[in-house]
């Protein structure tokens, strides 16, 4: 496995002849690629049945994952973690667990707790503690994210509270009345260049 750095290219990724590159933690590595002894057998089925279904699942909150990882491979990392820990069911009868999706990653503390409840006319509210932990502050922002994972939409309420606010409180759309709804917080700083491991609140079914 070689290292490598290109002014002219940026990063390197793919397969070229008996050559892959690929980018890891923003490093170019290249390796011999070695094809596997059995395409078809039920390992690598698995495989590419899992990874089409991560990829599907998690491509509605890319945008939320490049935040909350503070970089586009970050959506690569989140895939990775989802394809060793979300899956439940074996081949080909496979469910993903959002409950272990990650949306984002980083040293700033979580809340030591953290709720989301449905109330009225479409209103949902985040509650989370406001205990500051090493590293974080009063200020850092809360990043909320809705995932309709039926319809494949996103809502991401991005920087509208701070932590020490404690709770906000959004609108989801009224077309998702009686859908089931999963829900992450993270908090990131104002400068978004650190952020905290998202917090999985659970779902709501707002009405």
């Amino acid at each position: 496995m070689a290292k490598f750095f290109s002014s002219t290219f940026g990063k390197i990724s793919g397969k070229h002849g008996t050559a892959v590159a690929a980018t890891v933690k923003g490093v170019s590595i290249l390796k011999v690629f070695t094809p596997p002894a059995n395409p078809n057998s039920l390992g690598q089925k698995t495989q590419r049945l899992k990874f089409g279904m991560v990829t599907t699942a998690l491509n509605p909150l890319r945008n939320i994952i490049t935040v909350g990882f503070g970089s586009k491979d970050g959506f690569n990392q989140a895939v990775s973690i989802a394809l060793r820990n979300a899956f439940l069911g074996n081949y080909p009868d496979f469910t993903i667990n959002y409950s272990k999706v990650i949306v984002a990653s980083g040293s700033l503390p979580q809340s030591s707790s953290a709720l989301v409840s449905a109330q009225q006319d479409m209103n949902v509210l985040v509650n989370w503690d406001t205990t500051i932990w090493k590293n974080g502050t009063g200020l850092d922002d809360a990043q909320i994210a809705f995932l309709n994972a039926d319809t494949q939409m996103v809502i991401f309420v991005e920087a509208q509270a701070k932590r020490q606010d404690g709770k906000f409180t959004a609108i989801l759309p009224a077309s998702w009345k009686g859908e089931t709804i999963h829900t992450w917080l993270f908090f990131t700083t104002t400068d978004g260049q650190q952020s905290s491991v998202s917090q999985y609140l659970g779902t709501i079914v707002p009405a």
